[in-house]
């Protein structure tokens, strides 16, 4: 737009002055500097704005992969357990009661792991108390004491029962 006003210019003062080729050269020169003012102008803040547009672009690249690091974290700090304990109840499952398993230190889910070691510990437990009554079942049998062998097995189905809930 400068550039533009300073033709318009200098088209007045040829029509103005046209006597004065002394007034022409002062303008022209004047205009010029003043041209080459703007251009140095404009390539600073094409610059700038280059610079700030590589800027925002590397500050978006660096977010993402932040963003894309902690998500990638906090995803293992959730999927790991996750994991873990679809492993262990599997094992549990099966009649595996002895889980030596523990999660990693700032796991997610760590009360609901605590949660599930205390049942699994109930249940071993429980099975202890059935063989231990078994265990006396078969001392009564070796004895030849049948009523007692009977009594104590007739106990331990009776609990077992009550357990499933039939």
């Amino acid at each position: 737009e400068s550039h533009k006003v300073s033709e318009g210019s200098r088209m007045n003062v040829k029509d103005f002055a046209p006597d004065s080729p002394e007034l022409l050269s002062e303008f022209n020169r004047e205009a010029d500097a003043h041209d080459k003012l703007i251009a140095e102008q404009q390539a600073s803040l094409i610059r700038r704005q280059q610079r700030m547009i590589w800027s925002l672009v590397g500050s978006l690249a660096l977010m993402v992969i932040l963003i894309g690091m902690l998500g990638i974290l906090f995803t293992h700090k959730v999927a790991g357990p996750v994991y873990k304990m679809s492993r262990l109840l599997k094992l549990v499952g099966d009649g595996h009661l002895h889980v030596a398993a523990s999660l990693r230190r700032g796991d997610e889910l760590q009360t609901f792991f605590d949660t599930f070691t205390a049942m699994v510990a109930s249940l071993r437990d429980r099975e202890k108390g059935r063989l231990e009554q078994i265990d006396l079942a078969l001392a009564a049998i070796d004895r030849d004491a049948k009523g007692e062998a009977v009594t104590a097995l007739s106990g331990v189905r009776d609990s077992m029962k009550r357990r499933l809930g039939e």
